[in-house]
């Protein structure tokens, strides 16, 4: 199966980063699910590359550990955004009332 016809496990949501900076735990999954390729053949395969271009992969996986930061800090500052405007606040965080001394 040519690797164009593959298509991430999950949908992605961030423009800023390359749809295709998947973990390697998601690469496997989809070719096991889409290729019926066994995830110990990748794992060799990715084993080999990894040795072959050490610095690729060192690039890429920063990349991947980057792309998985910032969904997390998406999402925080979603659920932040979320518990605001249920307990009725809204600005800048020098707005925001105090509890017991200390900022929310």
């Amino acid at each position: 199966m040519p690797a164009g016809d593959l298509s991430p496990p999950h949908p992605r949501s961030s423009s800023t980063l390359p749809s295709h900076a998947w973990a390697k735990s998601e690469i496997m999954s989809t070719l096991q699910a889409q290729a019926h390729i066994q995830p110990s053949l990748t794992c060799l395969v990715w084993q080999k590359l990894e040795e072959e271009n050490s610095d690729t992969f060192f690039a890429y996986n920063a990349m991947v550990r980057a792309k998985d930061q910032i969904m997390a800090f998406n999402y925080l500052v979603e659920q932040q955004s979320r518990l605001m405007e249920k307990i009725g606040v809204a600005g800048p965080p020098d707005q925001l009332p105090m509890v017991h001394g200390m900022g929310l």
